[in-house]
């Protein structure tokens, strides 16, 4: 049956007043169910997982790569070195950093030197005046005052200063003033109460 005479046997399910438009539109329906069939996919994926690129063997390492980057770099500093040194042996090692301008860059230097001369005489005339300020406390009394004190401290100190210091001897010195010296002490106890106690013996007779 030719093509455009299709139309005439395709059955209907319901009832139209063109068979032909109804026959196209249908034929495009089904055409387009056939081609979601064809590209569906499933609600799993059943996919093989990806393979991880595995790394050939005869790639380098990362410590060589290090190891040869840090050697091209000392590669380059040498030879950046090298062009100095062949430069200073050539120029005889002159410097080659003057400014050769003569005008100055900046516009307000005047200004900034005018206020460097105004804190400079500042500065000179605070140092002058500090210079002659005469003090208002005499050094020599307080030294001789300090002399006082102090001579008066060793008299009525009990104890020699620094006693620490001394000499010390073989045999326990049981005079010999320390503060860590308890029979010392007891033994002053007992002489400052023997010498407070009443002679009787010189009473009785």
């Amino acid at each position: 049956m030719a093509v455009a005479q299709r139309h005439k046997s395709f059955p209907l399910i319901t009832p139209t007043n063109n068979r032909y438009l109804a026959f196209k539109w249908d034929s495009h329906k089904y055409d387009v169910h056939r081609n979601r069939i064809a590209n569906i996919r499933s609600t799993v994926d059943t996919r093989p997982p990806v393979t991880a690129r595995t790394i050939p063997p005869t790639a380098p390492s990362r410590k060589s790569r290090i190891s040869r980057e840090r050697n091209s770099q000392i590669e380059n500093e040498n030879v950046k070195l090298l062009k100095k040194m062949v430069r200073i042996n050539e120029t005889g090692g002159r410097v080659d950093n003057r400014n050769q301008n003569q005008f100055s860059r900046s516009l307000n230097s005047w200004k900034r030197k005018q206020e460097l001369d105004r804190i400079e005489r500042e500065n000179i005339s605070i140092l002058k005046r500090i210079a002659l300020r005469e003090p208002e406390y005499d050094q020599r009394l307080f030294e001789e005052d300090w002399l006082v004190h102090d001579q008066l401290s060793a008299a009525v100190a009990r104890y020699p200063r620094r006693w620490w210091e001394f000499p010390k001897k073989s045999a326990p010195d049981l005079d010999r003033p320390n503060t860590g010296s308890h029979t010392y002490m007891r033994r002053r106890r007992s002489q400052s109460t023997s010498s407070s106690r009443p002679n009787t013996s010189a009473k009785s007779r």
